[in-house]
């Protein structure tokens, strides 16, 4: 057995920050699938903000809007919902290059 660190292993604002750097809003679906924990932060609300926001236009944010019923906006239900009305942004590659 590995006795090397996990994903979960690591500070929560760490494994926030990995996860924002993920591209493919079905890629932190899957991630948050493998633990409970790990399916608790891929409902961070500022991760779906911030996935919207690369990959769809003010614009097309504000024609897609979604609340709750606590007057909260809906970031992951917008994700799909937009991902299904318009292509994704390609610009995605050249953040990474920023990145690492």
């Amino acid at each position: 057995a590995s006795t090397g660190m996990t994903l979960t292993d690591l500070p929560v604002s760490l494994q926030l920050n990995i996860m924002q750097r993920l591209s493919d809003g079905r890629d932190v679906v899957s991630l948050g699938q493998v633990c409970p924990e790990l399916g608790a932060l891929t409902e961070d609300r500022l991760l779906w903000k911030k996935l919207c926001q690369h990959h769809f236009t003010d614009r097309q944010i504000r024609k897609r809007l979604m609340m709750s019923d606590k007057g909260h906006l809906e970031w992951k239900k917008m994700y799909f919902k937009l991902s299904r009305c318009y292509p994704h942004r390609e610009q995605y590659s050249d953040t990474l290059h920023f990145c690492s």
